[in-house]
């Protein structure tokens, strides 16, 4: 029988926040069989990754309730999801989790770190049906499956980029290997309106690959980069459905606010409890 797992031991990791541009640090320590993974925030209860308490999914995702918040939350949701890592709490301090470099890598090797434990009987929920969620071109749909896979494709009008394809099974060692190294990605004419807004100002060439009239900023860690980005945040925003679960997915140009509502959907579908 499959157990639920925890970390070993306490770990932590700090950095600055991508759309902040502030120092943040996080501390990960074991939780509980059933705790799920809880944010302990200041000044503000606690706050479970659950779909029900995403308060954000504009270039990021955010948790939070009526006291306080914490933000771009993806990349740490996708190595926890990814590595099999089912109850833990993370403290933060500061506004949001920090960037790392962009990826998942850096949490992936956080977990290793830590190592991980049994914490109690796994249940695992099976998709009955077809669940599917759609908007302006973009579609996500979540099949009934024996297992967890991502097939996504992106489509970009812009001469470096164009359409992009990647299927993957969802293991840790496929997690750790093909996807946590995807890094997160912007396009240059976007820069200014972004800063404008007050987001994006800890982005740099070490956290972000910026897409110009001239290609890549950095040489690409996969050819198809983008769209293994892209599997990453599913990874990590389906997480928020709350509870281990197998389906293949297929999006169509995926992006937060559509992840998170599919995620709900499913939830529902599955009959998590939030």
């Amino acid at each position: 029988m499959a157990a639920r797992t925890t970390l070993a031991r306490a770990v932590s990791a700090n950095g600055v926040g991508l759309h902040s541009g502030k120092p943040c640090l996080i501390e990960l320590t074991p939780a509980q069989s059933g705790e799920g993974v809880v944010f302990a925030l200041e000044g503000a209860p606690a706050v479970t990754a659950v779909a029900s308490h995403v308060v954000r999914w504009e270039r990021c995702v955010a948790l939070g309730n009526s006291a306080g918040s914490v933000y771009t939350v993806e990349h740490l949701l996708a190595a926890l999801h990814g590595m099999g890592v089912h109850d833990v709490r993370i403290r933060v301090t500061g506004p949001e989790v920090p960037a790392m470099d962009g990826s998942a890598a850096g949490f992936v090797k956080l977990i290793e770190e830590a190592g991980l434990r049994p914490a109690g009987r796994l249940r695992r929920y099976h998709l009955k049906s077809a669940v599917w969620v759609q908007e302006d071109g973009r579609l996500l749909i979540a099949l009934p499956s024996s297992e967890f896979r991502i097939s996504c494709v992106v489509d970009y009008p812009h001469p470096h980029l164009g359409r992009q394809f990647a299927s993957f099974r969802i293991d840790p060692a496929t997690f750790r290997n093909e996807i946590a190294p995807a890094r997160t990605f912007c396009f240059e004419e976007d820069i200014k309106e972004l800063r404008a807004a007050g987001l994006g100002m800890g982005g740099s060439e070490k956290n972000v690959v910026v897409i110009g009239p001239r290609g890549y900023t950095s040489p690409l860690v996969f050819p198809n980069e983008v769209v293994r980005h892209k599997v990453l945040d599913l990874v990590g925003d389906l997480s928020l459905v709350g509870a281990p679960f197998t389906a293949d997915i297929v999006a169509v140009r995926p992006g937060h606010r559509l992840n998170v509502r599919l995620a709900r959907e499913l939830a529902a579908a599955l009959g998590v409890e939030a």
